[in-house]
């Protein structure tokens, strides 16, 4: 339903620990959806969709260290292929560009200056300019990085004020109105909705059902 979370599944068991789990798209070209994750020892595997609605058991992508945070950014290059934006331990944002199979074809260095950001997120087309945007977090303030033809802008302001959100994640259009919106978890197990307006601005948060303290996000 529009706006709403079903009861959760179970996709994939006895997994971890991992750093970082990524919805990664169809990163394999199979068809099915799968998922990225990073292990302590910084290497990076694809647990691939299948048919059942499971993750098939991960396969090693030959790429991984030197990361501290990373999202799948959709097809950034415009090749088919799903891609990767991350930023390395020295503070740079690179897109990493997938190949179709299971593994990365290139890289791109983006920007340097990224030392302070955490929470990387790929919300989509946030301002409605039909190119993949960046959010990340910076003290309390979120910002918004535009995508444009040769990397990404200068970041604008989302919003202020989040030292009681412990994260979010971006899942596209959640309410059914055609703009990526965010969701957020309070430091109380809370999962609060942002609503976007494909205006580079975000709604009032409204609290959705139940309780998700413990709860991390794929992002």
């Amino acid at each position: 339903m529009k706006g709403q979370l079903q009861q959760p599944v179970t996709i994939a068991a006895n997994v971890g620990p991992y750093t970082h789990v990524i919805n990664a798209g169809d990163w394999n070209g199979d068809g099915y959806q799968d998922v990225l994750v990073r292990t302590p020892t910084g290497k990076i595997y694809l647990w691939r969709g299948t048919r059942t609605g499971q993750l098939a058991r991960g396969v090693s992508m030959g790429f991984g260290a030197n990361i501290r945070a990373m999202t799948s950014i959709g097809d950034a290059d415009a090749d088919g292929h799903p891609d990767l934006a991350v930023i390395t331990q020295a503070g740079n944002l690179w897109l990493y560009y997938g190949n179709g199979k299971s593994g990365r074809a290139s890289r791109k260095l983006i920007s340097s200056g990224w030392q302070d950001h955490s929470w990387l997120r790929a919300p989509g087309d946030f301002n409605g300019d039909k190119r993949p945007d960046l959010i990340s977090l910076v003290g309390d303030h979120l910002l918004l990085h535009k995508g444009i033809k040769r990397g990404f802008a200068a970041p604008v302001t989302l919003a202020t004020g989040w030292s009681d959100i412990s994260s979010i994640t971006s899942i596209g259009d959640f309410d059914g109105n055609h703009h990526a919106d965010v969701i957020a978890r309070t430091n109380d197990g809370r999962l609060v909705l942002y609503k976007g307006n494909g205006h580079a601005t975000l709604a009032r948060g409204a609290t959705l059902p139940g309780s998700f303290t413990g709860t991390h996000f794929a992002v």
